[in-house]
């Protein structure tokens, strides 16, 4: 919603997946430097993913 809105939208604890949960869980026991790596880590492969999606947009789906 924040693309569409401008405004952050919490994401209620009770919409998270198992797995979403244990991801959370783990990430909060970490140490603030690991925090800072994991959060440069998804970031960048948020960005490649969202970069591979707009390619295969573009490709004719015989391809």
């Amino acid at each position: 919603m924040y693309v569409l809105t401008g405004y952050a939208t919490p994401i209620q604890l009770e919409n998270l997946s198992q797995i979403e949960e244990k991801v959370l869980g783990d990430y909060r026991a970490m140490f603030k430097e690991d925090q800072a790596a994991i959060r440069r880590l998804t970031s960048t492969l948020a960005e490649h993913s969202a970069a591979q999606n707009g390619k295969n947009k573009l490709r004719p789906p015989n391809s």
